[in-house]
């Protein structure tokens, strides 16, 4: 069934042109995810172009929405789904005569080289990951199969690519694989006014009463590390006043099955509900003490620190960090001295990190203080959204710019979250 939303109240900027009619459309994104909505969607309407989201989820979004599929807000679904609802994309989108279409899912780029071949409209390709390295490390196919069919879908995806127009990643590690192509990064850094939001004393300063609050928020599956997680809060000395707050999407039902079991059997870790806006989900990180993110080694992940929400938005937050010490994480943290970088698959070791930052909340504040500066000045969303837009003024037939959000005006009434 295809239900469209009832239409926005037009916020686009006054120019000297009309912008350009864009669809965006996803597989696997539901109606307020952070990057493809929250950031791209409401940037590009904001600049003065008029954006149509079609996704397979239900949900209310910031922009107007197409919803083409029954997924619930805030799943996680399965590759067989994501690929019926690349079909059922595909059939939705046949008749339609956009200008841009954008599109964010590997699984959608067969329907994106048809749109680029049967249309007139501009076809963007918005990378999140590295298709290869994923297939490689995931039990999506047999594993005596596995490197040859992650090889030959990685060549699939080169191909394809080459009939669209225009390749924007999510970090510069996925950039490589279309060096040849001209693709623009355009990081997943959270917007400055959640940073600016951020109290440097109410919020940052330790208080010394309660427990130690640490946390976590996203997908949740073994090889991001919850078992490893909660398992090290669980060593920590009994001595210690400590909770951890964990929720999110679970990678699978066996995986949901297994965590669920490992949260019951602690006493200090509690599950969390999905969060409805990302404000709530920001106000959560702001309670809390250390922000943590202990991802087990995988390819795809290795060299992904500039994709990462959480991160980011942990720092907004005013969060001292736990991270991996795997490819670039421990590199960047260590660079703006924001947090402590552990091997991820050691829970003894992770439990010794906590550990040291609850003994010093001194210590932790200035780290937290030291993330919270680096996220105004340089890992926030301003910094991206022009070369987002860089990408669409190339495509528009007359010179035009809309503000972007520099006049002032109230954001949209719904805030993405992850």
């Amino acid at each position: 069934m295809v239900q469209r939303t009832e239409q926005r109240a037009d916020r686009r900027s006054d120019g000297p042109a009309d912008g350009l009619r864009v669809c965006v459309f996803t597989s696997a994104h539901d109606a307020t995810d952070s990057r493809v909505v929250g950031r791209e969607a409401v940037s590009l309407e904001e600049a003065g172009h008029d954006v149509t989201y079609y996704t397979p989820f239900d949900g209310d979004s910031p922009v107007e929405t197409v919803t083409y599929g029954d997924a619930e807000e805030g799943s996680m679904i399965s590759i067989g789904e994501r690929l019926r609802a690349a079909a059922d994309v595909a059939r939705v989108l046949a008749d339609t005569d956009y200008d841009v279409y954008h599109f964010h899912d590997v699984e959608c780029l067969p329907v994106g080289a048809f749109l680029s071949v049967a249309t007139d409209g501009t076809v963007v390709y918005d990378v999140h990951e590295n298709v290869e390295d994923t297939l490689a490390h995931k039990p999506i196919f047999p594993e005596p199969i596995r490197p040859v069919a992650a090889k030959a879908a990685g060549l699939v995806e080169l191909g394809l690519s080459r009939v669209v127009d225009e390749i924007v990643t999510a970090s510069p590690d996925i950039a490589e694989r279309f060096a040849g192509q001209d693709p623009t990064v355009v990081t997943n850094y959270p917007q400055r006014r959640w940073a600016e939001g951020t109290d440097p004393i109410e919020d940052i300063e330790p208080d010394g009463e309660g427990p130690t609050k640490l946390v976590y928020r996203g997908l949740l599956s073994e090889n991001r590390g919850i078992h490893t997680l909660i398992e090290a809060v669980d060593r920590i000395p009994d001595a210690y006043d400590v909770e951890l707050s964990i929720g999110g999407k679970y990678g699978s039902d066996e995986e949901q099955a297994a965590i669920e079991r490992h949260i019951e059997a602690s006493d200090r870790v509690e599950f969390v509900e999905w969060f409805p806006s990302l404000e709530g989900m920001i106000d959560h990180f702001r309670a809390a003490d250390v922000g943590t993110m202990c991802f087990h080694p995988d390819p795809n992940k290795t060299d992904a620190v500039h994709r990462s929400n959480k991160l980011f938005q942990y720092m907004s937050a005013g969060l001292p960090v736990v991270v991996s010490d795997i490819g670039n994480w421990g590199t960047l943290v260590e660079d703006v001295d924001c947090g402590v970088a552990v091997e991820p698959e050691d829970p003894d070791a992770v439990a010794e990190a906590l550990v040291s930052l609850i003994d010093d909340p001194d210590r932790r504040a200035e780290l937290g203080r030291n993330g919270h500066r680096a996220a105004l000045d340089r890992f926030n969303w301003e910094s991206q959204q022009e070369k987002l837009l860089d990408v669409y003024e190339r495509h528009t037939p007359a010179p035009y710019r809309g503000n972007a959000g520099q006049d002032g005006t109230e954001s949209r009434r719904v805030e993405p979250t992850d």
